[in-house]
């Protein structure tokens, strides 16, 4: 009996995760993009390794009261270009068309999620001069960060890990791979 109880837990729980990727993937292919202008953070951390530590300006602009709610969400508009900017905290009402919901945290700062942006280590050069995050969104909840974006809102795209060059120096007789 325990075992049969096992396997529909474990096949319910994968159906669930499959469910999950399924959709972020179809918001990826067919969601409405918009760029989030980037604000300058640190992009390293050791555990991690490569990584970019994202902060939107909208957030930024937001200004929330330190008695603001320790999260919730913003609202944003979109303007032609795709650019989505600041308009209001959310406070349940409905939303104007054109309108998107972006969840935050707060406390000393405004933080809008996701609020970083994984690479490959070595390829931090190649994100350095990102302006934009790129988002797709399904309808005004669902988003999903799909990439980072340089001034002219072109995505960045690293050549594969094969080809990007790797640092050598000689030691002795021996070369060694620096980073």
């Amino acid at each position: 009996m325990k075992t049969k109880i096992f396997i529909i837990a474990s096949l319910l729980t994968l159906c669930f995760f499959n469910w999950s990727i399924y959709a972020k993937e179809e918001i990826r292919r067919g969601g409405e993009l918009v760029y989030l202008q980037l604000a300058p953070v640190d992009p390293r951390s050791l555990i991690q390794g490569d990584y970019m530590r994202l902060n939107y300006r909208l957030a930024n602009d937001a200004r929330l009261p330190f008695d603001q709610p320790s999260h919730g969400n913003l609202v944003i508009s979109v303007d032609a270009d795709h650019v989505g900017h600041f308009e209001r905290i959310d406070n349940g009402a409905p939303l104007k068309d054109g309108e998107k919901r972006l969840p935050f945290t707060h406390d000393y700062n405004t933080r809008v999620t996701p609020d970083s942006f994984l690479f490959q280590e070595g390829q931090a050069g190649f994100y350095s001069q990102a302006k934009y995050g790129v988002f797709r969104f399904n309808g005004p909840d669902s988003k999903v960060l799909v990439g980072l974006a340089d001034e002219r809102k072109q995505l960045i795209e690293p050549p594969p890990a094969a080809d990007v060059p790797t640092p050598l120096t000689r030691n002795g007789n021996s070369l060694h791979i620096t980073r």
